[in-house]
């Protein structure tokens, strides 16, 4: 019986020291954990969510930051596609961004806009099954009042270049 007891007071103290390194271990986020994520990117389909049609009359729109974002990658190098032919391509990626805007009292806004790039990922070796995958994500969020959403068009002008910025260190122009 002793010898059983002191059996299990060692698996405790060694349960009690493997927990305590355990807690120890950062993993980190998937930006530190993802290598080379955007290595090969060479064409996407750009897609928009959230914006109101409402928000035209005070300078934001769909078509406005669609433009933003499509100018900014062209200007890089970087093919945009319609969505129809990022679907039959298996090289294609999606960069989706989203606007969420919810309207408070006097004209005020709460408001996050998201930029991310999801990839095709192939379900087996020759298969034309995939699944998507996010492998970069930024976002801003804050308060606007109605006056101020047009602002919205600068930090997605500033999502993108951050994008541009990760995608060109991993994907160095040779001559």
């Amino acid at each position: 019986m002793r010898l059983a007891s002191g059996m299990s007071c060692a698996a405790a103290l060694l349960a009690l020291a493997l927990g305590a390194g355990a807690q120890g271990l950062d993993y980190g986020s998937d930006r530190q954990i993802a290598h080379m994520a955007l290595k090969g990117v060479r064409s996407v389909a750009v897609s928009t969510r959230g914006f109101d049609p409402e928000f035209e009359r005070f300078g934001l729109s769909a078509r406005g930051v669609r433009e933003i974002v499509e100018s900014r990658l062209h200007a890089r190098g970087i093919l945009v596609v319609p969505a129809e032919q990022a679907l039959r391509d298996p090289a294609a990626a999606l960069m989706e961004l989203t606007l969420h805007a919810n309207e408070l009292d006097f004209g005020m806004y709460s408001c996050s806009t998201s930029l991310q790039l999801r990839q095709k990922i192939p379900l087996g070796p020759n298969s034309s099954s995939f699944i998507t995958e996010t492998v970069w994500s930024r976002g801003t969020s804050g308060w606007k009042v109605d006056l101020d959403l047009r602002l919205i068009n600068g930090e997605v002008a500033a999502l993108v270049d951050q994008f541009l910025l990760d995608h060109a260190a991993q994907n160095p122009v040779t001559h």
